[in-house]
């Protein structure tokens, strides 16, 4: 009875008569174990002879069907020759029973099959699996340089968001119960007060391009929004006949963008048409048409700046709106400083026309960004406070018009060394508070964000 060693040793006899080539018989021949075998096969495959490294494939899989080195090597030499269906079956295969350390590099094989092939959105998802396993941070880098260099390839981009935010304040509502109209006390609705929940959203854009030179590039692009509001136990008790439903809001919107070089010193010129449409509770709100204009200003190898002017024609869905049209515009400001952190300042305009009177208004606001350059116990954080201050010559709620001040602070942490394909969770934490000469709209509000962020 032959034993099993014995059995390998002479499947290896016969492999070696295979791939010398010869007539010789087995006893002829020197008989090699598997580990010599699995070191023969790499030399192969290092010295470019790949038909001896085939026949050595073939009988480490009469031994073992799922043998690592084998499917490894098979993957390697179905590259090498092109052919990417066997090589992306063998690396797949490879990969599910690959170490920890090395199942990353079998995921870029796959991907790189992918691409060879054109399928380059599917490279870009195995790309992720290989940044999920790549076992240090040097590995990671490397995996995300590859996927931005497949992503700027790829003429789809795909992104899709996620949040869910516990708020105080869901539906925007009063934190006044009293509000006063010509010194006359009137006492809001339960439904106008500001009820507490959870808002969960999703968000998906998707981009395309339809061409793209050395000084220009033209995308079509679609983004799809849903915000779901979800009542808490004591809302409910407050406002009995409010649904959750009441303050879903959802918009749909198509754009074609252009990106040129006009003033190739300062920066790429940006030019956008929109079309969109928004429901609120389930009901059509407003339907849109937007025209923005931006132009960037590289200032030096650290800052920067980008203006955008904005025109939007509001067209209102429902009888109790009016259509409007408004012009918007801002400045952003961006500098790095401390060497790798990075400040930036937001000034912006708004003028709002309509054909009611007590819907006319200008909007101004103040914001600035801190960001860190550097982890925090493996956390990226920025810190933001903003100011804006909107004013309504006429208002019907009031003789005086309406005037509202708001301050808003914000806290956002990314939590770069937990990652799930190339995602890692995020947290923002805002605080808001509007001041109004009209109580109906002094409120305030504090919500916390969970949701999930790119890392590349």
């Amino acid at each position: 009875m032959i034993t099993a060693t014995l059995h390998k040793r002479l499947l290896f006899a016969v492999c070696a008569c295979l791939w010398l080539g010869t007539n010789q018989s087995v006893a002829q021949i020197e008989v090699i174990t598997i580990p010599e075998a699995r070191v023969a096969l790499k030399q192969a495959i290092q010295q470019g002879n790949l038909t001896q490294a085939d026949n050595i494939i073939t009988a480490l899989f009469q031994v073992n069907p799922d043998d690592f080195d084998a499917l490894a090597g098979e993957a390697i030499v179905a590259l090498t020759r092109k052919d990417m269906p066997k090589a992306r079956a063998a690396a797949k295969a490879a990969h599910s029973i690959a170490p920890a350390q090395t199942k990353w590099q079998f995921a870029r094989l796959v991907a790189q099959t992918h691409f060879e092939q054109g399928r380059l959105p599917l490279a870009q998802l195995w790309l992720r699996r290989a940044f999920n396993s790549a076992p240090d941070a040097k590995s990671k880098a490397a995996v995300a340089k590859e996927f931005q260099a497949v992503s700027k390839l790829n003429p789809l981009s795909i992104q899709l968001s996620f949040g869910i935010t516990p708020s105080n304040n869901v539906n925007g509502g009063s934190n006044e119960k009293v509000f006063y109209l010509g010194g006359i006390p009137f006492e809001l609705s339960a439904d106008s007060l500001a009820l507490s929940g959870v808002l969960v959203s999703a968000e998906a854009n998707l981009k395309y391009k339809l061409s793209e030179s050395q000084k220009q590039v033209t995308s079509l692009g679609i983004n799809l929004s849903e915000r779901q509001a979800y009542l808490s136990s004591n809302a409910k008790a407050s406002a009995p006949t409010v649904k959750n439903g009441d303050y879903t809001f959802a918009s749909k919107e198509v754009y074609i963008e252009h990106r040129r070089l006009i003033f190739p010193k300062l920066g790429s010129t940006d030019f956008s048409v929109l079309a969109g449409k928004n429901w609120y509770g389930g009901e059509p709100l407003w339907d849109y048409r937007r025209l923005t204009i931006g132009q960037t200003f590289s200032i030096d190898k650290t800052s920067s700046a980008y203006l955008r002017v904005i025109k939007q024609q509001d067209f209102a869905q429902r009888a109790s709106d009016t259509n409007t049209e408004y012009a918007d515009v801002d400045l952003t400001y961006s500098t790095r400083v401390f060497s790798a952190d990075r400040i930036s300042f937001n000034l912006g305009k708004r003028w709002t026309q309509s054909t009611a009177q007590s819907s006319e208004n200008d909007w101004s606001r103040i914001k600035l960004t801190y960001s860190l350059g550097r982890k925090v116990l493996g956390t990226g954080l920025s810190f933001s406070w903003g100011a804006d201050r909107r004013d309504y010559d006429v208002y019907g709620l009031s003789i005086d018009g309406r005037h509202d001040k708001s301050v808003s602070l914000g806290v956002n942490a990314i939590f770069q060394d937990v990652s799930y394909f190339g995602f890692s969770p995020s947290l923002s934490i805002d605080a808001k508070r509007t001041y109004s000469n009209v109580s109906r709209f002094s409120s305030e509000s504090v919500s916390a964000g969970f949701g999930w962020q790119s890392n590349f």
